[in-house]
């Protein structure tokens, strides 16, 4: 069969699987639940490698996806065409390599650099999830039998690059800034494909329920359930201001290419000048870049010249800009810096309370567990600079617990705790987890007491964390058995302004608990630049505030963006 020939069809007939001198491992997606599929395998354990057909940018396609089921045997096939292609002549394309029915991928993997990649269906998914443990297996098998990491990276980013999947520079420095730390975990962990790839693509795959189960103490004695009411006309109310995802660019360079600059981010100093005027960045911003710092503090002071009257602030993370390839340990501290020396100016007397991103690391998702005796893993370098850009924001306590895993608990006003989940330790591009995932850091068994206390106390708890529970990037869920004490939820991370709803675990059909989920400061990937406000223990109303990039730029950088209420949740949706 041609490398690049389509898959087999259901009806194939027998004699002709007989005949076939190589059949493609991802044919085993198509006959999955055929009658076909044991022949199907025998066939393929017969045939000898002789030709070179499984390219290993199905690592590029698979990492991030989700996934349904995997087998052993063809593994041990996909191990072989590795070994294959890495024995490829000089300067063979690797496109080569790629059948054909994998060309449907590519939209997907120049996708892959946004919150939200195109979905796949059932059949790809499934391609997806046996590519990735195939391949990882095979990474590791490699690692193993010493082959030279400096090799592996040079395939990896071969194949990236030949795929257009992002740019040459953009693909060398991803995979050489995640070798070391994957290298580490490999030697010194009991990782695999299976565990590795339920942790990364999520429910579905082989091992998902392996690696979940795992389990949590929690007191009994649940106390009855509370129904929500209305406050009495009059009551005191609290202005809340949350913000997220800055994503700040500080070397944002007016008049460089903002569109169509062949990087995931436009508008850097390292773009160059557009080939057309009109993809100039503007001063204002743009929808291919992040946020330029001029950009960032005309909004802070425009939210505090037009409301006055905010009591406290939420940061829920995120403060680099996505130029993932060039960025080191002092850049994203720079970047942490600049936003809370700018937050402190504008705001100095006003409550803050931050939580972590998963940009915030270097490299980026980067969270290895604080008792890594490693100090060149050690995730210490962090948390200590942070503690010393919220101290002016977090009393002592809070302070010497976060520096030592990244998440606290404090009291906001009397009846008010606000608790900072570190929601690293569940993220599923934190490849830590494959050195320990059972509640890394022990913060679940933290998080418990804490609301133990906080409900016994009689106080309210307002939980802050970057990316939302409930789905594959982050399983789980903090606020059903504490549903009456967790009174509000408050996310970022996607980039959009989203609602989640938190569901008893009995009949699924009783909302326990509301998390919400701003939209960004950064206009990364085509949004405009947006702000929420929140009101009270329990959220009464949230009103969503943006400007029209389009028309800023077109007025210029004398004139200053004008901002406008979006919508009003408590008046727009009812």
């Amino acid at each position: 069969m041609n490398h690049r020939q389509g898959l087999l069809d259901d009806d194939l007939n027998l004699e002709v699987i007989h005949n076939l001198p190589w059949i493609h491992v991802n044919h085993m997606l198509v006959l999955s639940n055929s009658p076909l599929q044991e022949l199907l395998i025998t066939r393929l354990l017969q045939v000898k490698m002789e030709s070179k057909s499984l390219s290993v940018c199905l690592l590029i396609v698979a990492l991030l996806g989700s996934c349904h089921g995997s087998s052993s045997q063809i593994s041990e096939i996909v191990k072989e065409h590795f070994v294959a292609f890495q024995q490829r002549a000089a300067g063979e394309n690797p496109l080569n390599y790629l059948p054909k029915d994998l060309e449907e991928f590519l939209p997907y993997a120049k996708t892959l650099n946004r919150v939200r990649p195109l979905v796949l269906d059932k059949r790809q998914q499934g391609l997806v999830c046996i590519a990735c443990e195939s391949f990882v297996d095979s990474v590791i098998d490699n690692l193993n039998s010493g082959t030279p990491i400096e090799d592996i990276i040079t395939d990896i980013s071969d194949y990236c690059i030949a795929l257009d999947i992002v740019s040459a520079i953009e693909c060398r420095g991803i995979v050489e800034i995640y070798a070391p730390e994957l290298q580490y975990i490999v030697q010194n962990s009991q990782t695999n494909g299976a565990q590795f790839c339920a942790l990364l693509l999520g429910s579905g795959c082989e091992a998902s329920e392996s690696v979940n189960a795992w389990t949590v103490p929690v007191p009994d004695g649940k106390p009855p359930v509370e129904t929500p009411t209305e406050p009495e006309a009059g009551s005191p109310t609290t202005r809340v201001l949350q913000l997220s995802d800055f994503h700040l660019d500080l070397t944002y360079t007016v008049g460089n290419a903002a569109s169509e600059c062949g990087q995931i981010l436009c508008c850097t100093d390292a773009v160059g000048e557009p080939t057309l005027s009109e993809n100039a960045a503007g001063y204002w911003g743009g929808y291919a870049c992040d946020t330029p710092i001029w950009m960032f503090q005309d909004m802070l002071e425009q939210i505090a010249s037009t409301h006055q009257d905010i009591d406290y602030i939420m940061i829920t993370g995120d403060y680099p800009a996505h130029d993932l390839w060039a960025q080191s340990r002092e850049r994203n501290l720079e970047s942490a810096k600049s936003i809370t020396d700018l937050v402190k100016q504008v705001f100095p007397d006003t409550p803050i309370f931050p939580s972590l991103g998963n940009h915030e690391s270097f490299p980026c998702n980067s969270f290895p567990p604080s008792t890594l005796n490693n100090t060149e893993f050690n995730p210490s370098w962090l948390y200590n600079a942070l503690k010393d850009l919220y101290s002016d924001w977090l009393p002592q306590e809070a302070l010497d617990t976060f520096v030592k895993d990244g998440y606290y608990t404090t009291e906001i006003m009397p009846g008010l705790r606000a608790i900072a989940v570190n929601s690293m330790t569940c993220y599923n591009l934190n490849f830590w987890l494959n050195y320990n995932w059972a509640d890394a850091n022990g913060q679940l068994a933290w998080l418990v007491e804490e609301l133990t206390k906080a409900e016994m106390n009689g106080e309210r708890v307002h939980i802050l964390s970057h990316i939302p529970p409930g789905k594959d990037d982050c399983l789980g869920s903090w606020g059903r058995e504490f549903e009456n004490t967790i009174t509000a939820q408050f996310y970022g991370h996607t980039h959009n302004d989203e609602y989640t709803v938190f569901y008893d675990v009995e009949t699924n059909s009783r909302a326990t608990s509301i998390g919400f989920i701003a939209p960004s400061v950064t206009p990364w990937h085509d949004l405009n630049p947006l702000t929420g406000s929140t009101l009270w223990m329990r959220v009464l109303e949230s009103e969503t505030y943006m400007y029209d990039m389009i028309e800023a730029n077109l007025q210029g950088s004398t004139v200053r963006p004008k901002y406008f209420k979006l919508y009003d949740a408590k008046t727009d949706l009812g």
